[in-house]
């Protein structure tokens, strides 16, 4: 069962992710930098699955921090 729907983009978090917001989530760059980035602003969730659990809501409390949201060198031009 589908659980988690996202268009995807061209790119690469390693190319797209600045290091303080892995940092931020306790993440290393080299574990997810091969993972294709996902159209942030088109995504369905079933409410209650393990992509709601595992993405969403790490995604919506990593939102609500400054230090993993926009963390230190974001900018128009490169923040993802």
């Amino acid at each position: 069962m589908v659980q988690h729907l996202s268009p995807s983009l061209s790119s690469h978090c390693n190319m797209e992710t600045l290091a303080g917001t892995f940092e931020a989530l306790g993440l290393k760059r080299e574990e997810y930098g091969h993972n294709v980035m996902c159209a942030g602003g088109i995504q369905g969730y079933i409410n209650g699955s393990s992509a709601y659990n595992e993405v969403l809501l790490p995604t919506i409390e990593c939102a609500m921090r400054r230090e993993c949201i926009a963390p230190e060198g974001a900018a128009l031009y490169n923040h993802r």
